[in-house]
């Protein structure tokens, strides 16, 4: 009774840093995103520029947490033997990616800031926002004084977490398939889970990945005590968020006329994070009898798209001479105002150490990558194994 009571302990404690890690991985995507939506009141261009800026540096985290944990010895299971894993692995953001730096994006002359001191947060940090001048879109630079934009504070820490699911078969011929997935789960403004259908924010991810064992293709190779073998994996992950942007002045029409706007029209505003990632390499391992060292040479790629879907309003000033609201500051409506895609590639090595405590396991590595993305992974596995 105490080793079964003890044993469900640790699976309840891992469930909860798995569900943990969503909500960091969630925010890490959603957070500040009424401060970036803000930002569709300057240009295009610049909007363009700044949420390349923000979102490059999660996009490669993301992908490249994506990558790793799949593996933790180098030899494939026997036929029939499994085993099932909750598995979380962190991406660092590198010192450089943590901040934003508006000079070398190439900002309009919209903004006006010290290119001495132009420097901002970026998404995957600590650090903070700073504050810029700005004309909003459509305003005149000649004849008007420029606003306030505050930019977005970093989200407080400097890491993406992507916790799996993942289930490992021995089959046929030294190969191991393994299958890794987060349920569907959705959360609300408090982070609380709520039923899929009724979440203010949706996430989710599925992946497969294969192992062989090529060493005994090779007479006398697999009397090595160092074991090899070949691994690759694909997965893919999906975020989705509701936003609510709406006018801040409730007394501005519709450019063009007298009407006040719809609200309605604004209620189908959702971002769209989505991430593909593919890893392939050479994995090693040397076992003893309760601990097991391993590692691997890898090349890795992932590629990201990031949608700002539907309707939203921007603050303007009308300069269309036929227009009944020429001149006067008003509310435009602009649909799907932003879409970006991202690929990054790099190559990584990892070392870790793996326990097995009979039908338990732990085990915890790190990886540095060529690109400066380097990388935490840690799990438990429970099941039926010879490895």
């Amino acid at each position: 009774m105490f080793m079964k009571t003890y044993y469900l302990s640790i699976w309840q404690k891992a469930a909860m840093v798995f569900l943990s890690c969503w909500m960091f991985f969630s925010e890490s995507i959603v957070y500040a995103q009424t401060d970036l939506v803000q930002i569709l009141n300057t240009t295009q261009s610049d909007f363009n520029k700044l949420m390349d800026g923000y979102y490059k540096p999660i996009s490669k985290a993301a992908g490249t947490a994506m990558n790793h944990g799949w593996h933790n010895v180098a030899e494939p299971m026997r036929v029939g033997r499994f085993d099932v894993r909750i598995v979380t692995s962190a991406t660092f953001t590198p010192e450089q990616d943590q901040t934003l730096d508006l000079n070398a994006l190439e900002l309009s002359n919209s903004f006006l800031f010290d290119p001495e001191s132009s420097t901002t947060a970026g998404l995957l940090s600590s650090n903070q926002g700073s504050t810029v001048r700005y004309f909003p879109q459509g305003v005149d630079t000649d004849n008007n004084s420029p606003a306030l934009l505050t930019l977005p504070d970093g989200v407080g820490f400097n890491f993406a977490p992507v916790p799996a699911v993942q289930f490992n078969l021995g089959l046929l011929w030294g190969t191991e398939l393994s299958i890794r997935f987060a349920p569907p789960l959705a959360f609300d403004n408090n982070q609380d889970i709520l039923d899929n259908s009724e979440g203010k924010t949706k996430i989710g991810l599925w992946g497969v990945g294969l192992k062989h064992d090529f060493q005994q293709w090779i007479p006398g190779f697999n009397l090595w005590p160092v074991k090899f073998s070949l691994a690759m994996g694909f997965s893919h992950a999906n975020i989705k968020s509701n936003t609510a942007l709406t006018p801040t002045d409730t007394t501005l029409v519709l450019q063009g006329v007298s009407a006040k706007p719809d609200y309605s029209n604004f209620t189908n505003q959702q971002l769209n994070f989505t991430v593909d990632a593919f890893h392939a390499g050479l994995l090693f391992s040397r076992k003893f009898p309760i601990i097991t060292f391993y590692g691997g040479l890898w090349f890795q790629t992932s590629s990201t798209r990031f949608e700002i879907l539907g309707n939203y309003p921007i603050t303007i000033q009308d300069n269309d001479p036929n227009s009944l609201t020429f001149g006067d500051t008003v509310i435009a409506e602009i649909t799907d105002p932003y879409t970006v895609t991202h690929s990054f590639r790099q190559a990584s090595f990892n070392l870790g150490v793996r326990l097995k405590l009979g039908v338990f396991s732990l085990f915890v590595d790190y990886a540095t990558g060529t690109q400066d993305y380097n990388t935490l992974s840690t799990g438990i596995g429970f099941g039926l194994y010879e490895n």
